[in-house]
């Protein structure tokens, strides 16, 4: 029995261990994708959003993702313009949300041309 619980105390640490192993920006770049932002520029994006995103506000972002997920049918990579991304994050109640990925999309658009 003892034994038992070892074993599952064994995989619930490497689990959790594999988790701690994804990064915010990681993350980040998913949830945009699987918003529907192209991944270029989600790849863009993520890694400012990361460095400047408190993990409150994180978690967030993460329902913006997730509403957009709701709606599977509507979602495709590269369907949901950054006008969309900005708009949808007045959502969340958190100007300092707007105004760092406001800078991430325009630092990305500028960027890119």
């Amino acid at each position: 029995m003892q034994l038992r619980l070892k074993k599952h105390f064994f995989a619930l640490g490497c689990l959790a261990a594999l988790a701690a192993c994804v990064s915010p920006e990681t993350n980040i770049r998913r949830g945009l994708v699987d918003a529907g932002l192209n991944a270029a520029m989600a790849q863009c994006m993520a890694k400012p959003m990361a460095q400047q995103l408190s993990t409150q506000q994180l978690l967030k972002l993460r329902s913006f993702s997730k509403s957009k997920e709701r709606n599977p049918g509507n979602v495709r990579q590269g369907s949901l313009s950054l006008g969309d991304v900005v708009n949808g994050m007045y959502a969340l109640n958190d100007p300092e949300i707007v105004a760092i990925v406001a800078a991430a999309a325009l630092q990305c658009t500028l960027s890119a041309k």
